[in-house]
């Protein structure tokens, strides 16, 4: 299982109030050592306040604040509930 669940900008990890909780080395779009922060996470829609391991990279592309990876998707449930017309996501 990876050590993280976020991969963000480390400017917004520091901004956030991140806490610096070593390096990790990453391969694949991002290639090299960089640092893991832990960082409260809080999705107020979905009840979510937990406390997650986050990698902190110099940039993020264009149009993206960050990658969310499977062990942090894993937290919520997927589904329409029974309602085709509809989508929903609940932790």
């Amino acid at each position: 299982m990876s050590p993280y669940e976020l991969i963000l900008d480390e400017s917004d990890c520091l901004l956030c109030g991140g806490q610096p909780r070593g390096t990790i080395r990453l391969t694949g779009a991002y290639s090299g050592q960089f640092p893991l922060y832990q960082l409260l996470v809080q999705v107020p829609e979905l009840g979510f306040s937990t406390p997650v391991q986050v990698v902190g990279v110099p940039t993020t592309p264009k149009g993206f604040q960050g990658y969310a990876c499977f062990r942090f998707l894993n937290r919520f449930t997927y589904g329409n509930f029974g309602n085709p017309a509809e989508f929903g996501l609940e932790t």
